[in-house]
């Protein structure tokens, strides 16, 4: 059934596109993990209202955390009172945790939408999900078929590195007069975890710095400058450093996170997913597989797939054993946790290597 893919659930964003540009009235409802895109065709609906200068006539936006489904009916037939189209925007309705009473007027009240509304649920990324993992009950399963036959529901994903890059220097840049190398658009992109509502923020701050030096090329040494990892990125890095027997880049790592106080238990929990994502380049998993098994970005999983194959399986088992018994550590002290962190990259340095190279 469509609810077990997520990347067939629902209508796509080209769809999402034209239905706003041609028909925009009708029910959706706005999810996923990327809050860029969520906001920004959220923008383009308010556009609608926008065009007839009676945006704060027919543009209500509803906190559904303390209101009703009565509240939110009598909403629908507030007419339009300046231009033709009314915008009513939800926050905090989270249809999996309706009653079943409530759940079916809400279906209704989508089925019989007025012509003149445009109806948008906007969920946070842990307010609705469609992937299976979170769909066990049966009658979640049927409460998502439902919503996907009567709601535009769309899933706003984590774009791919090579649409980000595309994004960065056309739709970012180029209209400021700038451009970007192909690297610092990489290490930007990893920098951020490819979130993209980070990278706009980031590159405002970045295009203000070229335009103060008189410059045009946004360049590597720039985004080191200015933009600081993400501390999964760092962490990420770590685990490079493991898997390549690096102990100076280990250390050196270490202390950056310690600088930064980047919670130990965190760090172990990273380290676990990399090894993880690494453990799928020997177990004959295709590149689709992994980066769906291990929820990582297409640059994460194309490099724990090549470190992986320096490894048999052995070696990773006995590796996020350490990293299970080092969280578990970790989850019952109280003190300094960096000692066992550290001490944990060394155990994991040390598999298969003779303790001599280490100080090498």
């Amino acid at each position: 059934m469509a609810y077990y893919n997520n990347n067939k659930y629902g209508i796509t964003v080209d769809a999402l596109k034209t239905k706003i540009k041609c028909e925009p009235c009708g029910a959706y409802l706005f999810f996923g993990e990327e809050e860029y895109l969520k906001s920004f065709y959220l923008d383009k609906l308010r556009e609608l209202v926008d065009k007839g200068g009676f945006a704060q006539l027919d543009y209500s936006k509803l906190d559904f955390e303390n209101k009703t489904i009565d509240d939110l009916a009598s909403e629908f037939f507030v007419m339009p009172m300046g231009g033709e189209v009314r915008l009513l925007e939800v926050r905090n309705l989270l249809p999996m945790k309706l009653s079943d009473k409530d759940f079916a007027k809400l279906v209704e009240l989508a089925e019989d939408i007025p012509d003149y509304l445009i109806f948008v649920i906007y969920c946070r990324n842990s307010e609705y999900s469609v992937d299976k993992s979170v769909l066990k009950k049966t009658s979640d399963k049927e409460r998502a078929q439902l919503i996907e036959e009567r709601f535009n529901a769309v899933n706003f994903t984590h774009l791919g590195e090579n649409t980000l890059i595309n994004w960065v220097e056309k739709k970012c840049l180029q209209p400021s007069g700038l451009h970007t190398t192909e690297r610092a658009a990489r290490l930007l992109i990893k920098y951020c975890s490819t979130d993209m509502l980070r990278m706009r923020n980031e590159l405002y701050k970045l295009e203000q710095y070229l335009k103060s030096e008189g410059r045009t090329e946004l360049t590597v040494d720039d985004v080191k400058l200015f933009v600081i990892p993400d501390s999964d990125v760092v962490v990420f890095d770590l685990a490079d450093a493991v898997l390549a027997k690096d102990a100076q880049a280990a250390r050196d790592i270490m202390e950056g996170l310690k600088l930064t106080r980047t919670e130990p238990i965190s760090i172990a929990g990273v380290l676990f997913k990399a090894l993880g994502s690494a453990a799928l380049a020997v177990s004959g998993a295709d590149d689709k597989s992994c980066f769906a098994a291990a929820k990582l970005s297409s640059w994460q999983a194309k490099r724990y797939r090549e470190l992986g194959r320096n490894y048999d399986r052995s070696y990773f088992a006995e590796a996020m054993a350490l990293c299970l018994e080092c969280d578990g550590k970790l989850k019952g002290m109280s003190g300094d946790g960096y000692m066992l962190i550290e001490n944990l990259v060394y155990q994991l340095i040390m598999l298969g290597v003779e303790k001599s190279s280490f100080y090498k």
